[in-house]
């Protein structure tokens, strides 16, 4: 477990009215994966300075989101030029929203084992996508009316050095700004992970049909009863928009 190499790419944005779980987040990423690398991509929030306490720690990079590209796509492409630029490998680097957080330990051996390249989070039923993929794989050339795929929940998701870098280039003209873009990225990354995990759709989560463990519009990912779920990532939905003060 210890020679696998993790960077975790956190998309942010700070509300003084909402509950903030960058902390634990973190806590439990240093506690699980101590050699591990975490990229903290600010969406540009009002309140930066709740950043200053993690600026002493020497395997957290705090990165504000200056591209016209927003919400989890716009963090996770800043952060992969970042990751360009300075040389930062690793074996996977787990993509996710500020609120989908860490609370017990996964074992990515288990990628590693089943020879992952890509993976959701968790996922959802392709009968939900609603058609709010083609657009976007219509304009990437990707669309296939009659593929099916486990969609990407959270927008959230799992990857190896080649996919990041090809997800990053492919999607370099799609730039969210509103949170139905967002919505969006949920089912079209389905088909992009699937195609780039050889096909397969896989997810290191029990999908959302399934999943009567925990209401995510009231639990809070720090509490006991979120690390009894057995879960490995804990969504706290908020319902947070372009538009949220």
């Amino acid at each position: 477990m210890d020679n696998i190499k993790l960077c975790f790419i956190i998309a942010c944005k700070i509300y003084k009215n909402y509950d903030i779980y960058i902390d634990f987040y973190v806590n439990n990423i240093n506690n699980f994966y101590p050699n591990s690398k975490i990229i903290l991509v600010d969406n540009n929030s009002t309140y930066m300075e709740y950043y200053d306490r993690f600026k002493d720690i020497s395997n957290i990079t705090i990165l504000e989101n200056t591209s016209n590209s927003k919400f989890e796509v716009g963090a996770y492409k800043f952060a992969t030029e970042y990751i360009i630029k300075n040389k930062i490998i690793a074996d996977y680097y787990i993509c996710t929203q500020d609120t989908f957080v860490l609370v017990n330990k996964y074992d990515f051996n288990i990628l590693v084992n089943n020879k992952v390249k890509a993976a959701s989070i968790s996922h959802f039923d392709f009968s939900r996508t609603f058609n709010l993929h083609i657009p976007v794989l219509l304009k990437l050339g990707l669309y296939d009316p009659n593929e099916r795929f486990l969609c990407c929940w959270c927008c959230s998701w799992v990857c190896d050095i080649k996919s990041l870098l090809y997800i990053n280039l492919l999607l370099k003209d799609i730039c969210p700004i509103v949170r139905s873009e967002s919505e969006q990225t949920e089912r079209y990354m389905g088909k992009i992970l699937k195609m780039l995990n050889n096909n397969i759709s896989y997810a290191i989560e029990s999908g959302v049909e399934s999943n009567n463990d925990y209401n995510c519009h009231c639990i809070d990912p720090r509490s006991d009863e979120s690390k009894k779920t057995g879960h490995f990532f804990i969504k706290r939905a908020q319902q947070k928009t372009e538009k949220t003060i």
